[in-house]
């Protein structure tokens, strides 16, 4: 993120909910009141209405894959979350197509049996839990059971201290386990559930299972570059000091230590992110509720990452609409290069998101010469550095170039408010303008709570401080949302905007303008251990989301150039 302003900060503290979890493991009588069942009724309640979603005469990979029974098995056990690298990993890939491999690497404190329990998160509408008691939606499938294995401390994990990669923390941890992935698997987003068996403790992995070949209407990426500048895991050796592209931290307290940041993060570790100590990157936090509103409706996804951007230029052939949710800051060349390919060959761009291609990266090698497993962004402290914000620059390529809309700032869940209830993006709904009174429920609704944070892009035109980048906005820019965002929140007052453009290739590009929308389709899943407790889904976010994309999957799929 930026900060044009000294209110603004990259430091959130541990969350309220986080430590008030924490502090329940040592009350039992608070541990007795979750149980799976309590879980189940909860996902239940919370599930998102039905709206319009895809329609289908037969099943597709995903629709089919969530008619199997699930399981609620991938919930850590009574919030038993390991706290102080008592149990932790990481994966070789973020991605791996059907048929191909991918090693998990564990570490723990102390010898000790663990198993791993690899899951697929979806929605799954009906399953059981652990208990044997029914779920539904279960909101995972298992899909491989591993182990028991035997379990010890790895060695520590080198910190950079000097040089073009300072502060980055590179393992070199060999695989316990190395998994052929069934050609037979869906395309998802995985978690790899880690448990040691002396004291239950326990922790996650994640990765996507690809489908390179497979046909499907809509891409969607997970953000994990974001995840990795986030990333502050330095591990027992380092002295539970880490560093990211942020500051330096203790990541066992999550106390913030200074600002002296990393120039290079590596993804050979575990991750420890800002926002989310569940070992999953922000997957829960962002994705998650996306995903689940997503395959609950029967859409024909395929699952990529930020990594998938870079390597393969013709990922995008043959779809209809690429998307995103949450928060894609950090994007080479390449990734943008292929976004903007993909629009000018007639595909659609969906961010339901803010704060994206924000800074310019570069890509490296691990010390064992596996690509694009570096992330390299040291936003200008080196003599001569590229790797600085797109808008900086020389000549600048500011995002809203692609986007429509550009970051600007942070909010504190405050209400959307429509400005043009005549687009067809709140065909539906009943919605109305907004003309200075903010109403979110009943007759005249003209907002939706809380979905306005905590980053939100802004029009360049219609923010002072980013007057210089008024000529890169898109011809025909519509704007669909304008939502105020007060001084208090932001150091100035400003304003969220939402906005719609259609490309000289006839393909349309949507910015929602927050991080936020996710929690507009689905409350998601509070695992304890991120900022996940969301309470803002409601029906008209759900079918505002439906109407861009079913407009956008409803022509021709494309290929690349």
């Amino acid at each position: 993120m930026f900060t044009s302003f000294s209110q603004r900060t990259d430091q959130p503290a541990r969350s309220g909910n986080q430590q008030a979890l924490r502090t329940s493991q040592t009350i039992p009588h608070v541990r007795l009141l979750v149980t799976p069942l309590l879980v189940s009724v909860l996902l239940i309640l919370t599930a998102p209405l039905p709206v319009s979603g895809a329609p289908a005469t037969t099943l597709n990979p995903i629709q089919a894959e969530n008619q199997l029974p699930g399981s609620t098995g991938w919930q850590f056990d009574n919030f038993n979350k390991e706290t102080a690298h008592e149990i932790e990993g990481y994966a070789s890939l973020t991605s791996v197509n059907q048929g191909g491999q991918i090693n998990f690497m564990v570490s723990l404190s102390s010898n000790a049996q663990f198993t791993m329990a690899i899951y697929r998160m979806g929605y799954y509408f009906h399953g059981t839990n652990p208990d044997g008691t029914a779920c539904g939606p279960c909101g995972g499938r298992l899909m491989l059971s591993v182990g028991p294995l035997n379990g010890a401390a790895r060695a520590a994990c080198p910190t950079t201290t000097s040089g073009p990669n300072f502060g980055m923390i590179e393992c070199q941890w060999a695989p316990s386990f190395s998994l052929t992935v069934p050609t037979s698997w869906t395309t998802g987003n995985y978690l790899v559930k880690l448990r040691r068996l002396d004291d239950g403790l326990e922790n996650y992995i994640t990765f996507v299972v690809r489908n390179d070949t497979g046909p499907a209407d809509i891409v969607y990426s997970a953000d994990v570059t974001t995840w990795q500048a986030y990333n502050y895991w330095g591990g027992a050796g380092n002295g539970n000091l880490g560093y990211n592209l942020y500051g330096e931290f203790n990541d066992v307290t999550q106390g913030f230590i200074g600002n002296t940041r990393a120039y290079t993060v590596s993804f050979d570790r575990p991750y420890m992110d800002q926002g989310s100590e569940d070992g999953a990157g922000n997957f829960m936090v962002w994705d998650y509720p996306m995903i689940r509103w997503l395959e609950a409706r029967g859409y024909n996804v395929t699952y990529v990452t930020d990594v998938d951007l870079e390597t393969t230029p013709r990922l995008m052939s043959g779809r209809k609409l690429f998307m995103n949710t949450g928060h894609d800051e950090y994007y080479s060349d390449n990734m943008r290069a292929l976004l903007q390919n993909a629009l000018n060959a007639g595909i659609n761009l969906a961010f339901f998101s803010a704060d994206n291609i924000g800074y310019r990266m570069v890509w490296a090698n691990s010390i064992a010469g596996q690509p694009d497993r570096r992330q390299v962004c040291d936003k200008g402290g080196l003599p001569g550095s590229t790797a600085i914000a797109w808008r900086w620059l020389t000549p600048p390529q500011p995002e809203n170039a692609l986007l429509g809309v550009m970051q600007n700032g942070v909010a504190n869940s405050r209400p959307w408010l429509v400005y043009d209830a005549t687009s067809w993006i709140y065909a539906g709904t009943g919605l109305v303008n907004y003309h200075g009174k903010v109403i979110t429920h009943g007759w005249g609704q003209n907002a939706l709570a809380g979905l306005v944070g905590y980053e939100f892009d802004e029009r360049a035109a219609n923010a002072p401080d980013l007057a210089a980048y008024v000529s890169y906005e898109p011809a025909g820019l519509h704007q669909v949302a304008h939502s105020l965002v007060p001084a208090a929140d932001n150091g100035v007052k400003a304003w969220s905007d939402a906005t719609l453009y259609t490309a000289a290739s006839g393909a349309m590009v949507f910015a929602a303008g927050t991080i936020q929308w996710s929690f507009g389709v689905d409350n998601g899943f509070n695992d304890g251990f991120c900022d996940c407790v969301h309470r803002f889904a409601n029906p008209k976010a759900q079918q505002i989301t439906a109407n861009i994309l079913n407009r956008f999957i409803s022509g021709p799929a494309h290929a690349m150039p």
